[in-house]
């Protein structure tokens, strides 16, 4: 009889920590393998496995996610294995971004309600040649943005200063002239239980969707929509995956579906709106504090 009731408790004590920890789930065996020897400026690319297959311009403007990342004290889902497989949805507001993290029968809420965390920059620091890059080109890296005789200008510059070319040459002028943060972020944490069966249901819903096998932005043209976009990553522990979406594009349904669900769950169902089908869209209502 003990043994029996021994044999029990130990498979009981198996299975429920196996829930808490997430490893009955299964994902599809797709997206990134996490790269190996990550030096410490790296560590600040968070969607690290997307930095050499990007354009320049866009290589840029994904590296200073790290800004928003830090401040809101995240790890870099990209660059290694999470202790449990994590989702996190990063809505980008108009106003505060909040991160939405769901991990095995919990969901972490963040949301910031004051101060900020891109960074106001100087010029005092940096020398003459770094100056004139600084002035001449900040987001100059798609022609297309930029008056005919500006790039000419530009295209003149580069032929003397080539590493003017050079993401990783922005990414340091901009680190070199970045001046302290005198009103950091701020923003509250909540942690919400989920049953077990409610995470399951949630992540079959993501991995039936195209999130595994579809492009990785999933944008449309600006009129689709008035408010700002999303993305969502997916560490699994053995793989990594990122999209990005802007809000009230028509895209597979299952994934803006994925995300209402996941929010509706948090207590943000009013203000944040993902998903809607015969109704008026409604994309932000969050407002910041000054």
């Amino acid at each position: 009889m003990r043994i029996i009731l021994f044999a029990i408790f130990i498979t009981t004590f198996f299975v429920t920590n196996s829930c808490r920890d997430g490893s009955d789930i299964s994902f599809p065996d797709y997206g990134y393998n996490f790269p190996k020897g990550v030096s410490s400026h790296d560590s600040n690319e968070f969607y690290y496995p997307l930095k050499n297959i990007s354009s320049s311009k866009d290589s840029i403007l994904l590296y200073q996610d790290h800004y928003l990342y830090n401040a809101y004290s995240e790890q870099n889902l990209s660059i290694g294995p999470a202790e449990v497989p994590t989702i996190r949805l990063t809505y980008m507001s108009m106003s505060y971004p909040v991160i939405i993290k769901l991990i095995p029968n919990t969901i972490i809420v963040k949301q910031g309600y004051k101060g900020w965390f891109f960074p106001e920059y100087g010029v005092t620091s940096l020398t003459p040649t770094e100056q004139l890059f600084f002035h001449s080109n900040q987001y100059r890296y798609d022609s297309s943005n930029i008056q005919t005789t500006r790039w000419r200008k530009w295209d003149s510059l580069i032929k003397v200063y080539p590493m003017f070319k050079n993401p990783a040459y922005y990414n340091y002028v901009l680190n070199k002239a970045e001046l302290p943060n005198t009103d950091p972020l701020k923003y509250h944490t909540k942690r919400i239980h989920i049953s077990h069966s409610t995470y399951v249901s949630l992540v079959n819903s993501i991995n039936k969707s195209d999130f595994w096998t579809g492009k990785i932005n999933r944008g449309c043209d600006p009129g689709w929509t008035d408010g700002g976009g999303y993305n969502l990553e997916v560490n699994t522990g053995k793989k990594y995956n990122v999209i990005f979406c802007t809000l009230g594009c028509p895209i597979n349904e299952t994934i803006p579906k994925f995300c209402q669900d996941l929010i509706n769950l948090t207590g943000l169902k009013e203000e944040i709106r993902f998903y809607w089908k015969n109704e008026t869209i409604q994309t932000d209502t969050v407002t910041r504090s000054d």
